[in-house]
């Protein structure tokens, strides 16, 4: 499936890594209290580490480089996978009596990281607090597009 849809793997690139690349620096609070060979633990580290190495390993085998044609749909997708999550989260929150930070959504828990109580104590509205980081990755994908753009790929 990654070889053949090409956006997918963009996307991997572009969002997800970027994303959960962030989990190593900002980890949520819930994972800093845990013992560290506890099930939750031990999950939340190898699926991030496994959404951060699956696009290193497409540019180590050469067969990918970003692509600037992607570079709108990755972020709109990223932009309506936060909303979506968001949408769902209050639904969770409203409905069903579910606690925000139970939710693993950062559209309604800012608190988990120092970035994202920072920006929501610039913009305190829920959701739009995080427009600014879709911005940064927009721009850190630029530089990577510029950086691999002579790159030469080997097809699959």
């Amino acid at each position: 499936m990654i070889k053949k849809f090409e956006g997918v793997r963009q996307y991997l690139f572009m969002f997800s890594m970027l994303a959960a690349s962030t989990a190593f620096v900002f980890y949520d609070y819930d994972i800093a209290n845990n013992q560290w060979y506890s099930l939750n633990t031990i999950n939340f580290w190898v699926n991030h580490l496994v959404i951060v190495l699956l696009p290193l390993l497409f540019v180590a085998s050469n067969r990918f480089k970003p692509k600037v044609s992607y570079l709108l749909p990755v972020m709109f997708s990223a932009f309506l996978y936060v909303a979506l999550s968001g949408i769902f989260s209050w639904y969770l929150i409203e409905f069903q009596g579910v606690p925000r930070e139970s939710t693993y959504s950062y559209v309604f828990y800012p608190e988990v990281n120092a970035v994202f109580r920072y920006l929501y104590t610039l913009i305190p509205i829920y959701f739009v607090y995080l427009i600014p980081i879709g911005v940064v990755i927009a721009m850190i994908n630029a530089a990577l597009i510029l950086l691999f753009k002579r790159k030469q790929i080997d097809t699959f």
